[in-house]
């Protein structure tokens, strides 16, 4: 399981969670806290998109777009900044979207939790940060992921994203997504950043 290969390759342990069930994140960080004694950092990356013009957007998937990507990310974000805030301090990460910044067709769902999400990552680093807590947001650009794999086939679209990027290269999971949060949890005063 990729999940453990990765946590096993740093010294730590891997943990399946349904973040939209309160009781297994709350489980998932008194693991963590049973088992390494104290709560430093956390990266929020967790999502899906199903892109649907607002015309066919059914409560269904509305509901379940904004249970994964806003209720289940504050989900994770109050649990794991809590026990931060209770074990000196810490910092908290959530992956947004440039979708939450520049509206594209079908993403009502998609981008509104994720803008949604950046707000109250705001609200979060005012509340935690006199509690030694730092919570960040990255809102990315497009990165090539299982999720995005469909965007890839899109040549006008990858187009678009490569004139976009001075660096004239589109990011996959193992480049510079995976070192912009690291240096998001080791820096970045709390604020979002997109990064493009």
């Amino acid at each position: 399981d990729l999940v453990n290969e990765v946590a096993e390759s740093v010294g730590g342990t891997g943990f399946t969670v349904d973040i939209t069930d309160d009781e297994q994140v709350q489980a998932m960080v008194a693991f963590v806290l049973d088992r390494f004694g104290s709560f430093h950092a956390a990266i929020n990356c967790a999502g899906f998109e199903q892109s649907t013009p607002l015309r066919d957007l059914t409560p269904e998937k509305l509901q379940a777009m904004h249970d994964v990507q806003i209720t289940g990310a504050l989900y994770v974000m109050r649990h794991c900044c809590n026990a931060m805030a209770d074990h000196g301090g810490g910092s908290f990460l959530t992956i947004s979207s440039v979708t939450a910044h520049n509206p594209a067709i079908g993403l009502t769902a998609y981008a509104s939790a994720k803008a949604g999400m950046e707000y109250a990552t705001q609200i979060a680093a005012v509340e935690y940060g006199g509690q030694r807590v730092r919570v960040n947001c990255i809102a990315s650009a497009l990165i090539e992921t299982p999720m995005t794999a469909r965007h890839f086939q899109n040549d006008i679209a990858i187009q678009a994203m490569f004139v976009r990027d001075a660096r004239g290269r589109i990011d996959n999971t193992t480049t510079e997504a995976v070192a912009a949060c690291l240096e998001a949890l080791r820096r970045i005063r709390p604020r979002s950043v997109q990064i493009y």
